[in-house]
């Protein structure tokens, strides 16, 4: 150890050391030349870059031109080379012996709070196991935020994923590197978690597909979650990450339609196999859930929310307005960052203060967001036990399931349509609070989001006094991928994703057409 190596915290030694681990598994060939870092504009995250625009993949020259061809022209879809894959592994496993599984021969990027035996870790998740044994090969895992609790995938060992659409711009969180890398076609599938919206607002961020299934459907067991554990009082979700809706079915249907089945290999999954439904309604009744004033949708989102439900009606669908006060949308976000910290711990924190790390900014962004929420639907908070805190935030949550269930019988709904936030992704350490993701963990909802739009030229919006959103800075936001976000009532999942499929042809019927 060098004497410089000597002085450094920790935390620095053994962030350099995985950095360096991290790098030794790329072959030569493989690296990025000096050349292209070099006529980029640095530091990356303070300059507008589109690497996607500039076709950066192309210009560093580690694939071939034949590898490209196919990818750059579009002429394959991710669905189609991941066809071709398994064709290839079908041929061969005729003449070379059997297939392993419905994923045989499939690469597939997990999360890095996934545990892949051989890395850090001395076991699998229960997941990864699974994947394994249908064929799956796992080839990379992938950056996170410092704790998992921030929608800015930034930590202290490989610092910050950057949106491929706008390096100015955040990935969005936790599962920022997950969509970065599908959104730059480094892989064709990956996997996520989700406990307030970290596979959808990700999704969004670089403009990708992502689902949230119900809570214990997919394996997620064994895995690195964002606090101590012991107390679960929201349960996330593991679910698939990819480029198109085709390819979110062909990952979630492998694994919930396994043999032997996912209650096999994690004891705490629900024994539910996959569904097969029958057909759609031609005419669906889609609820459009209209935005919350302390939630105030940045021009482009409200542009897209605006342009989506055109091309429903337009297709025969009905729309049937909701209000935010109907959904409860401030009021479930009040209980679910209570029962965050309802005990007054914040044992994330207190893991970061013991290895000696200096803490990222987004998180006391969230904190400080979080601290300004107040007690407006929970009085009398602060003055509770904790035992009575957990209690009266659990009385809220069954308040809110039952206006919800209410809700979907009164309008008779087969989906619900919203943003997966109200804004694009924003400047690095600016997101907001999940409004439009974590109600649907608190009420266990599973959500699909579908890429759809580019955000225009707007004029600047500047948050008021009671509201909860980052400035709308028109300049830097303009070209960033826009969504939308389709959720069902708990446990129906293959009616999310087979609602989503419907709108998303809808939406995407001129270049499907």
């Amino acid at each position: 150890m060098t004497p410089t190596q000597e002085t450094q915290p920790l935390w620095q030694r053994g962030a350099s050391k995985k950095r360096q681990e991290c790098k030794a598994k790329i072959s030569n060939a493989w690296l990025v030349p000096e050349t292209l870092w070099d006529s980029l504009p640095h530091p990356l995250e303070s300059n507008k870059v589109n690497l996607i625009e500039l076709d950066v993949i192309r210009r560093s020259n580690v694939l071939t031109e034949g590898e490209l061809d196919k990818l750059s022209t579009g002429e394959f879809t991710a669905v189609e080379v991941t066809s071709a894959v398994c064709k290839r592994a079908a041929v061969a496993g005729q003449l070379s012996g059997n297939l392993k599984g419905p994923l045989h021969g499939l690469p597939i990027s997990v999360k890095d709070c996934l545990h892949v035996a051989g890395t850090q870790e001395t076991e699998n998740s229960c997941l990864v196991d699974m994947l394994l044994d249908l064929g799956a090969v796992m080839y990379i895992k992938t950056n996170v935020p410092q704790t998992m609790m921030t929608a800015d995938s930034e930590n202290i060992i490989f610092g910050r994923t950057l949106s491929p659409w706008n390096t100015m711009l955040t990935a969005g969180g936790s599962s920022g590197g997950e969509e970065a890398l599908i959104a730059l076609r480094g892989s064709p599938l990956g996997i996520g978690t989700d406990v307030a919206g970290s596979i959808r607002i990700p999704a969004l961020c670089c403009g990708t597909y992502g689902f949230k299934p119900s809570a214990s459907r997919i394996p997620d067991s064994k895995q690195q979650r964002y606090g101590s554990g012991g107390i679960w009082t929201i349960y996330g979700s593991v679910g698939p990450l990819a480029n198109d809706m085709e390819a979110l079915e062909i990952l979630t249907r492998a694994v919930l339609g396994a043999n032997p089945r996912p209650a096999l290999y994690d004891p705490d999954v629900l024994d539910i196999p996959w569904r097969n439904i029958g057909p759609l309604n031609p005419r669906l009744r889609l609820g459009f859930l209209l935005e919350d004033p302390a939630f105030p949708l940045h021009p482009p989102v409200r542009a897209t929310r605006q342009a989506a439900a055109s091309c429903l009606k337009e297709a025969g669908h009905e729309i049937i307005p909701l209000s935010a006060e109907e959904c409860h949308i401030a009021y479930a976000l009040e209980v679910v960052w209570k029962l965050f910290s309802f005990d007054d711990s914040d044992a994330a924190s207190e893991v970061v203060a013991q290895g000696g790390e200096p803490p990222i900014a987004s998180r006391a962004v969230v904190a400080t967001l979080a601290e300004r929420l107040g007690s407006r639907y929970v009085p009398g908070f602060k003055d509770m036990t904790p035992i009575e805190r957990l209690s009266t935030l659990n009385m809220e949550r069954v308040k809110i399931n039952a206006a919800w269930h209410a809700l979907w019988k009164k309008h008779d709904l087969d989906a619900v349509i919203c943003p997966p936030a109200p804004n694009t992704a924003v400047e690095h350490d600016k997101h907001g609070l999940t409004a439009y993701t974590s109600f649907m963990n608190l009420l266990d909802y599973p959500a699909c989001v579908i890429p759809f739009q580019k955000a225009g030229k707007y004029s600047d919006v500047k948050m008021q006094e009671g509201q909860f959103v980052p400035d709308y800075h028109s300049a830097a936001l303009e070209g960033a991928p826009c969504s939308v976000q389709v959720f069902t009532s708990r446990l129906r999942d293959e009616e999310c994703l087979a609602i989503a499929k419907v709108v998303d042809r809808c939406l995407h019927s001129d270049q499907t057409s």
